[in-house]
């Protein structure tokens, strides 16, 4: 048998683990054997470049789902950052019974782009007689307990809030958060994506094109001085 290949997650900077930590908190799985985790994704060259970024020492490979669709994924055992992810919040069939996530306020932003970015749906609408596109986002969870404390986060960092609903359809219901508002969608676009951390290409491509008609310079003013203002 050959060598065991080691997750030195410990090694990340912060802006990295705590992007992974989101990712994995709205995209991924941990086992029931205590070691293992999965991140599943329909983006196989991202998944390509999340392996790289994070060194994870896995193949990424095709997982159907059953019913003929053909996602893929990163599977790949560490006890010590399972572990981790135990201490700040997450455990196996998490989906609707999720809460809290302790993570520091000055890593909110790479774990709420995380957080997009797995379970995040970013829309644009235009206004009748105006030039310009709005665009909102809603983040999907089983748990109303998790987005109940994703909004006590914007509302400590970011000053306002969205509404959480539960949307019922046929296959399915889970809970939603919406995020309409266009200086709060605008905060967090320029905190979470306006930099070169990790991120899934199309979403942070939809951001940057909110922020290409949003005074970003201002947004930037207003989340440092909602994060000075969260941390006092």
């Amino acid at each position: 048998m050959g060598a065991r290949k080691t997750f030195f997650w410990e090694q990340l900077p912060p802006e990295k683990l705590w992007y992974l930590v989101g990712l994995i908190t709205s995209d991924g799985c941990l086992s029931s054997d205590g070691r293992h985790l999965e991140i599943t994704l329909k983006e196989k060259e991202y998944l390509e470049i999340l392996k790289s970024e994070m060194r994870i020492p896995c193949a990424v490979k095709p997982k159907s789902n059953g019913r003929g669709s053909i996602s893929h994924r990163l599977q790949f055992g560490s006890k010590s950052f399972y572990d981790f992810l135990l201490v700040c919040g997450l455990h196996p069939n998490k989906s609707r019974s999720l809460g809290e996530i302790n993570v520091p306020k000055e890593h909110f932003a790479p774990f709420f782009r995380g957080i997009i970015d797995g379970d995040g749906c970013i829309r644009k609408w235009q206004y009748p007689g105006r030039k310009y596109f709005q665009r909102y986002f809603k983040i999907t969870a089983g748990s109303k307990r998790f987005l109940d404390w994703l909004n006590s986060m914007l509302a400590k960092i970011f000053g306002s809030t969205g509404p959480i609903y539960l949307e019922d359809s046929v296959k399915s219901s889970a809970y939603v958060l919406k995020i309409g508002k266009r200086n709060l969608v605008g905060k967090i676009f320029c905190a979470c994506y306006q930099n070169d951390g990790v991120a899934l290409p199309r979403k942070k491509a939809q951001a940057l094109e909110f922020l290409n008609h949003y005074p970003a310079r201002v947004a930037e003013e207003e989340y440092a001085a909602d994060l000075k203002s969260a941390g006092s």
